[in-house]
């Protein structure tokens, strides 16, 4: 079987970011973190993944995680 270019893989950096927002951690903070550290971005002019997450229990963040050119970033669905 040949390599498929075309299938979407996760990788290191948007794993961690999962954990990172999953961890407890103020969703905002997270993303400032993950900005300042090179991992993010801010979500202007932005691709946006259909990876919508809906958390009903107190305290877990609800948003997407958008991607561009390598970088993730982070938005909240008010």
């Amino acid at each position: 079987m040949g390599h498929d270019s075309s299938k979407f893989r996760i990788t290191e950096s948007v794993f961690r970011f999962g954990a990172d927002v999953r961890a407890g951690d103020d969703p905002r903070e997270a993303q400032r973190r993950l900005i300042r550290d090179g991992e993010a971005m801010p979500i202007e002019n932005h691709l946006q993944l259909n990876d919508e997450t809906e958390r009903e229990s107190a305290g877990q963040w609800r948003g997407r995680i958008m991607i561009e050119r390598g970088k993730i970033s982070l938005a909240n669905a008010d």
